[in-house]
């Protein structure tokens, strides 16, 4: 149900998990809940979604790379394909990430897609560090903040080793407040407040991260249920109830 609303609040979400875990299947079942009015625009790297079939009453156009075509000119062309909802299946070189943010910011209205990272952080840091990759910041910082004002969601999946498939958890990406005042400056002690601004700038642009992740349901497998861990932030709460009507936003 928590997926449902995060669909049909129009919020990205990246699916993340291990090469057969059921990320496609996962993202084949959630199309369901985005509203019937929205095109679909679909990018893969190999066929595995099929959704003209799955949906065929849907406005989809799916593209897949070839050997003289590449998916960065396929996200090119879909950005100007008239699509409100993005898909991509399996982010996994810097270019489709960098595209796919982009494509996040400006072109669709939300996106789908697909990550082999381990948890909601390391999503973060790995689409922040093919943004830097491609060329397109030369700040992690900035690039972060790229990231993390497209990407609101981690819905992990996992299997055990008898093939059950499960939603681990699915976890917020939460941008921590900025403006955060710097350390004053002393006139007094002009040298020892230099070198704590100093620290700060760098510590700021460099080690600390600018966000944090916060679990909202987790599943126990023991017991073979989901179990509450945080409210989701108001900020999100907020974003989805503005995408849903107000019969649905009171439920």
């Amino acid at each position: 149900k928590l997926m449902e609303f995060l669909i049909r609040g129009e919020i990205t979400c990246g699916v993340t998990g291990a090469q057969g875990s059921g990320k496609t299947t996962l993202v084949s079942s959630i199309v369901r809940y985005i509203d019937p009015r929205f095109t679909i625009r679909v990018l893969e790297m190999a066929p595995e979604l099929y959704l003209r079939e799955l949906y065929p009453n849907r406005n989809i156009l799916s593209v897949q790379e070839t050997a003289t075509v590449t998916a960065t000119e396929l996200q090119d062309a879909l950005k100007k394909a008239d699509g409100i909802v993005s898909i991509v299946g399996e982010v996994a070189t810097d270019a489709i990430a960098s595209n796919m943010i982009k494509m996040g910011q400006v072109a669709s209205r939300f996106t789908v897609f697909t990550h082999h990272a381990n948890t909601a952080k390391d999503l973060v840091l790995a689409l922040r560090n093919s943004l830097v990759n491609a060329g397109n910041f030369n700040n992690t910082y900035t690039a972060e903040k790229q990231v993390t004002d497209v990407v609101k969601i981690d819905i992990h999946i996992d299997k055990t080793p008898d093939g059950k498939r499960y939603i681990e958890r699915i976890s917020e990406i939460i941008q921590k407040e900025e403006g955060v005042p710097y350390p004053e400056y002393d006139i007094n002690n002009p040298i020892d407040s230099m070198n704590e601004i100093t620290r700060e700038y760098y510590s700021r642009i460099t080690d600390r991260l600018g966000f944090i992740t916060q679990d909202l349901l987790v599943y126990d497998l023991e017991t073979d249920t989901y179990k509450v861990v945080n409210r989701p932030s108001e900020y999100l709460v907020d974003r989805i109830k503005k995408r849903l009507n107000n019969q649905t936003a009171t439920e």
